[in-house]
């Protein structure tokens, strides 16, 4: 079954397109990794749940686990649980975000940002566990 979508304005973006409702009755647009319920409203909750832990003899690597949307919302709490990576020292990062089912702009940019100053500061910023449509856009961004 496929669906129009109408027009909507999300970010200064505006999406228009068609797509095969899954079986909650959603659109995924997965290039631009938004979903539409039945009425063509943007779904999804704001919600996103981050974690930070050490590991290494020494705590040398900090992995951070993002799961739920990094949006308008949440973008800032994003931004600032890795710069306090940094700012601790720690250069090593591995960014989990298997759990990851949304991220707008701003939160490519903070990962486009953390790339540079961790190499910058001879480290890395690895991302682990990525799932496909995050995958592709994060392939689009590079």
């Amino acid at each position: 079954m496929e669906a129009e979508i109408p027009s909507r304005v999300s970010s200064g973006l505006a999406f228009l397109g068609r797509g095969k409702l899954n079986r909650d009755g959603l659109v995924p647009i997965s290039s631009l990794l938004l979903m539409f319920d039945r009425n063509g409203a943007l779904r999804g909750g704001r919600s996103m749940e981050i974690t930070v832990n050490k590991v290494g003899d020494m705590g040398e690597i900090t992995v951070i686990g993002v799961s739920g949307v990094v949006d308008s919302e949440t973008v800032d709490r994003f931004g600032e649980a890795i710069n306090k990576v940094f700012d601790e020292g720690c250069y090593n990062v591995i960014l989990d975000i298997e759990g990851l089912t949304y991220i707008n702009t701003a939160g490519l940019s903070i990962i486009a940002d953390s790339f540079k100053r961790a190499t910058q500061n001879k480290g890395a910023l690895k991302i682990l566990r990525a799932g496909e449509p995050i995958r592709e856009l994060l392939d689009v961004v590079r």
